[in-house]
This record gives structure tokens, sequence and C-alpha cells, in this order.
């Protein structure tokens, strides 16, 4: 003869109250992991700036003016990709926008 136990598992209650807690943690632990993230970007993003920064600078003390912009119509692959649209130092010499930058 068997006897039935009162208690074999959990119930649907303790269940959830379980559910709930790992909820709370998971959601707590995302959120500082996202702010984590967002800030690492940041920095990064800073840093890239003040390279850019300085590296136009050290091109203005080196030409006396800042580039212009490069043609934005010529492929990646061309040969003159990346060098100035229009005369050096003159950006619209040739009376036309070499590139719209939006």
């Amino acid at each position: 003869m068997t006897t039935l136990r009162a208690r074999d598992g959990f119930t649907l209650l303790e269940m959830s109250v379980v559910l709930a807690i790992i909820g709370v943690i998971m959601s707590g632990s995302m959120t500082l992991f996202s702010s984590n993230f967002q800030n690492q970007q940041l920095s990064i993003t800073k840093a890239k700036l003040q390279t850019i920064r300085n590296t136009l600078y050290a091109f203005r003390a080196a030409n006396g003016r800042i580039p212009c912009p490069a043609d934005a119509t010529i492929a990646q692959t061309a040969a003159n990709f990346g060098i100035e649209a229009s005369t050096a130092g003159d950006c619209i010499s040739t009376g036309t926008i070499k590139g719209f930058f939006t």
C-alpha cells in the first residue's frame, strides 16, 4: 500500500514567485550591461573624434587651410577615392558641389 505525500513538488504560486525573482534579477543585470555598453561606445566615439580633430589641426598647421571634402560620387575601388574634390584650397573652383553629406 502506497501513501500519498502532501508535498511532491512546487506549487504554482511558488514557481511564479521564483520566476518573478529571476525576472527582476535579469532585468537589473541587463540594464547595467546596456548602460556599460553605451558608456563604452561613447568613449570610443569621443576618442575617434579627438583623433579626427588632431588630424585636422595638423593638416591646417602644415598647409594653412583645412582640406576640401572628397567627391562622394567616386567608387571606393577607384584610384582617386578620398582625394580632395576641387583644386586644393579652393573647394568651389569647379563651380559644382561634389558631394552631399547628410
